[in-house]
């Protein structure tokens, strides 16, 4: 595993993770601005200040060899094919609209190589809402996980894995 993108990091504590476990990944983060203030800074705070590559809206800043990149949604178009070896979304897709989630689904399902981590609510009650389990999933991508969050009551976790390709 060599590059990772999660989808709404929050503050950048599984980046901090990985940075600490593996300092050869090029971990990628996409969310919101509010929310990639809080990880930009948490992150130079961490890691140091040339660590941290942004893609706000347009506007680029830092070293392209930065081991963390920052995007807002808007640049993941621009971003190749198949570019991701993992792709992790942790209960933010549980605060979007299907629209939204279904797009990030197809972004996932195009710059997606290898697996696909997810967790958030399984079910949820309101039809304004996907559940995890009902998400739909693009072709080439097996459930190679399922199962109940040990935390969390309600809560989901599963693993998608790219088929290989014949």
């Amino acid at each position: 595993m060599r590059r990772v993108l999660e989808i709404g990091a929050g503050y950048g504590r599984l980046a901090w993770l990985f940075r600490t476990l593996y300092p050869e990944i090029d971990y990628s983060i996409v969310d919101i601005p509010p929310a990639l203030a809080v990880s930009k800074r948490y992150l130079q705070q961490e890691f140091g200040s040339g660590s941290v590559a942004t893609e706000f809206w347009g506007r680029s800043e830092g070293a392209l060899d930065a081991p963390f990149h920052l995007y807002t949604p808007d640049a993941l178009p621009r971003l190749p094919e198949g570019r991701f070896d993992l792709i992790l979304n942790i209960s933010s897709f549980d605060e979007m609209d299907p629209a939204t989630v279904a797009d990030y689904l197809k972004t996932i399902d195009r710059l997606g190589s290898g697996a696909v981590y997810l967790k958030g609510y399984g079910r949820t009650r309101s039809p304004r809402r996907w559940g995890l389990e009902s998400f739909p999933r693009g072709p080439g991508w097996n459930v190679a996980y399922l199962g109940d969050d040990p935390v969390i009551p309600g809560f989901v976790e599963t693993v998608w894995k790219r088929a290989p390709v014949e």
